[in-house]
């Protein structure tokens, strides 16, 4: 389990951490999965899969972030918490498109086999979505998922909800 003794200094910020890691690692084996699948064996365009794989990733980002990286219940909030989220994902689509029509332009020149293309595609979208990895967790930590600390947080700093 990966919770620690509420009582010590740093800990629910250290659990936020691995938590956002972890919730990051399963939003792109989604995301990626979704993309070999697409591009890989269905033969979809690059853009179109890269689309696809970013809607999957991206539900089970929200999900899991608000759940259980910031321990977020109830509905949530179209203004406050879903807008800024995609936003903020929009923006790693817009970059990862790119990078994955580029990729495969120049698959096309670097490798005749469909493998080594996919490869290649699935290495630029996760090069392009990992530039905005480390904004989107500021701006989860920040301002998305910020309306409650969660539970072990306001522990150690000795309030209660």
């Amino acid at each position: 389990m990966i919770d620690a003794p509420a009582g010590r200094p740093g800990t629910a910020r250290r659990r936020i951490y691995l938590r956002y890691v972890l919730a990051s690692a399963a939003s792109v084996a989604a995301g990626q999965a979704t993309l070999l699948v697409c591009f890989g064996f269905a033969g979809w365009p690059a853009e179109v899969s890269n689309l696809t794989a970013f809607v999957v990733g991206g539900v089970v980002s929200f999900t899991v972030n608000r759940r259980w990286t910031w321990e977020r219940r109830g509905r949530s909030n179209l203004v406050r918490e879903i807008l800024p989220f995609w936003a903020l994902a929009l923006t790693g689509l817009l970059l990862s498109t790119w990078a994955v029509g580029l990729a495969e332009d120049n698959a096309h020149r670097i490798a005749t086999g469909r493998a080594v293309q996919t490869l290649l595609v699935m290495a630029a979208s996760l090069l392009a979505f990992g530039v905005v990895w480390i904004a989107k967790f500021v701006a989860f930590d920040r301002f998305i998922f910020r309306s409650d600390a969660p539970a072990a947080e306001r522990e150690t700093r000795g309030t209660t909800a």
